[in-house]
């Protein structure tokens, strides 16, 4: 991140634990950013990420906030501010598992070279919820093509994981994202943007 007026504001989150999702949400603003280094413990100001708090480092951090501030003791996480947030919507990235136990979302797809840690982590958020009947799972896993091999050598294999509430017609929703998966995969080469990750 470099240091420059949209790299000084940051997102404080209050993370639920049962679901790794924030439930309450605080933008604050730090212009000394070797500071907020030194309040996580961090050896430079390239903050990227998020970073868990401690009631202590909240305390310093509303210190250095711009204005300063008393900081709810709450707020465990800290991340820095990402223009997506400007959308006059909820993107469901990182909510994905609270809005489909609200039933908001019928069908979450997970996506990626495996293995990977950030789909292993989000995937065993949702386990405890597969294991108590309440969503159904899904995962298929695609060997590489001989190019895909040699593009990522550091993978094994793509792994697909659907999730979706257990309702009736739920192994046929996800029958359904499987192939809309398919068909987008037969119109264009994968990963034609060069990223790895695809979340749905």
């Amino acid at each position: 991140m470099s240091n420059t007026a949209e790299s000084t504001y940051f997102v404080l989150q209050q993370i639920d634990p049962a679901t790794g999702s924030a439930i309450a949400e605080a933008r604050i603003r730090v212009l000394d950013l070797k500071k907020l280094s030194a309040v996580l413990g961090c050896g430079n100001t390239q903050l990227s990420g998020s970073w868990e708090l401690d009631p202590g480092d909240i305390q310093r951090l509303g210190a250095i906030c711009i204005p300063p501030r008393e900081l709810d003791p709450r707020l465990n996480r800290i991340e820095p501010w990402h223009p997506i947030r400007e959308t006059p919507y909820l993107v469901h990235t990182n909510f994905e598992l609270p809005l489909m136990l609200e039933g908001r979302k019928p069908l979450a797809v997970f996506q990626d070279a495996y293995p990977v840690e950030w789909l292993t982590e989000m995937l065993a958020r949702f386990d405890p919820f597969v294991r108590s009947g309440r969503l159904v799972r899904r995962i298929i896993d695609t060997p590489f093509t001989e190019a895909e091999r040699a593009r990522f050598p550091k993978f094994e294999r793509w792994r697909r994981a659907f999730r979706t509430p257990r309702r009736r017609m739920a192994n046929r929703r996800i029958s359904a994202g499987i192939e809309s998966l398919r068909q987008d995969r037969l119109e264009r080469s994968p990963r034609t943007d060069g990223g790895l990750a695809s979340r749905l």
